[in-house]
């Protein structure tokens, strides 16, 4: 945005940044995607303490990565050091790894529709286990069409106070 090529970016999981404004849209849980046939797949609903242990496949760019590090930061002050192998690949191909056992991977709940054959998915029950995404611009953009398609945007919005007013 600051070369201009972008006016307005959707930023994923994080917060409101210097010299932008910005607007949360919508927030989203964190689930676990694992094989079917995994002793977590009963429970309806996985904490930290379940996955402490498990090897994890995480996609290393794009959002995969970032839901990734806002549980595992979760994990590391709880004193758990997850395990994790990094991969470029998409995440189509990420769930087929999952499938297959190569460990579990991290989705948000847009991803969970979904569907890999032998895949599951079960919320993280921790009120932390959330992504919030969020439309940036930067407050000097004069293209005229940007203030539309903000208030575009804001009127989707989960929470209209939220909304009220642009952050920075």
């Amino acid at each position: 945005m600051r070369g201009r090529e972008f006016d307005a970016v959707f930023l994923i999981g994080v917060e409101a940044m210097q010299d932008f404004d910005s607007v949360p849209l919508w927030t989203e849980r964190v689930h676990v995607a694992l094989p079917e046939d995994h002793i977590l797949a009963k429970p309806d609903a996985l904490t930290r303490q379940h996955i402490r242990y498990e090897p994890f496949v995480v996609r290393r760019w794009a959002s995969g990565s970032m839901i990734w590090h806002r549980l595992a930061d979760r994990m590391i002050a709880d004193g758990i050091e997850p395990s994790r192998t990094t991969c470029r690949i998409a995440r189509r191909s990420l769930l087929g790894l999952v499938a297959i056992g190569r460990g579990l991977t991290v989705v948000s709940d847009a991803a969970t529709s979904m569907t890999i054959p032998g895949v599951v998915y079960r919320p993280v029950d921790d009120p932390d286990a959330t992504i919030t995404v969020r439309l940036a611009w930067m407050p000097e953009n004069d293209n005229p069409a940007l203030p539309r398609f903000v208030s575009f945007a804001k009127s989707f919005v989960q929470d209209p106070a939220a909304a009220a007013s642009p952050s920075t």
